[in-house]
């Protein structure tokens, strides 16, 4: 792998490699891009310590996005929250404008209850990126664990769509039925008797709820004469 192979450290890879036969030609190769590959074999076939120190030695030779966010993705795997937050924030520095690396980025950032520094990273990006359905997501998130429940419930009722969102996932769900709650015990909702009114109905927008009877096959009554 010549040095002009690598490419620039901005530039994402064009694709990945895992299978071993390709291990002997990374080990004798030099520069950041090699030892990210490398990293990623040894992370395909389970060996976590290995890769972990390939993509250490990649930022090492280059600091590059690539190898930060997978060691994030590794500290986030192994439960390690600050480094994965610190490693996360690293790779989205050096690449703003990848959409991909900046969902991951807030997930980390909400999980680590960091719900002000989410915020701040939402704000930064540019409208195109700020319009997007899972970045509006994770704001809605952020500010409701943050206590502006005025901003998630406009996000929400605005319309949140999350264009990869598959069936099952309810992070919608549970978004739209925190935010009701929220308002209920802080008085949001008109009172009745003294009482909160109940938290209305999901609206069908955010139930991604898996639904067994619908992918059930209809018995329909067959004609006898």
């Amino acid at each position: 792998m010549p040095a002009a192979a690598s490419g620039a450290p901005g530039t994402a890879p064009v694709s990945y490699v895992t299978d071993a036969a390709w291990e002997p030609y990374l080990k004798a190769a030099e520069g950041w891009l090699a030892r990210l590959h490398e990293g990623v074999l040894y992370a395909a076939r389970g060996d976590l310590a290995a890769a972990e120190k390939a993509w250490s030695r990649s930022i090492e030779d280059t600091p590059n996005a690539w190898a930060w966010r997978n060691l994030g993705a590794l500290a986030a795997h192994r439960g390690q929250t600050p480094d994965a937050v610190r490693f996360y924030r690293q790779a989205h520095r050096m690449a703003p404008d990848l959409l991909p690396l900046t969902h991951e980025l807030l997930d980390v950032l909400v999980r680590a209850d960091l719900p002000s520094l989410a915020l701040a990273t939402v704000e930064e990006l540019h409208a195109d990126h700020r319009a997007d359905g899972r970045v509006r997501m994770f704001e809605a998130r952020a500010a409701l664990d943050a206590g502006d429940v005025d901003r998630c419930r406009a996000l929400i009722d605005q319309g949140i769509e999350v264009a990869t969102v598959r069936e099952g996932e309810n992070s919608l769900r549970e978004l739209w039925h925190d935010c009701q709650q929220r308002r209920m015990d802080t008085g949001g909702h008109d009172n009745v008797a003294g009482r909160p009114t109940q938290v209305p109905a999901l609206p069908k927008i955010y139930d991604f709820t898996l639904h067994p009877e619908a992918s059930r096959p209809r018995n329909h009554d067959r004609d006898t004469r």
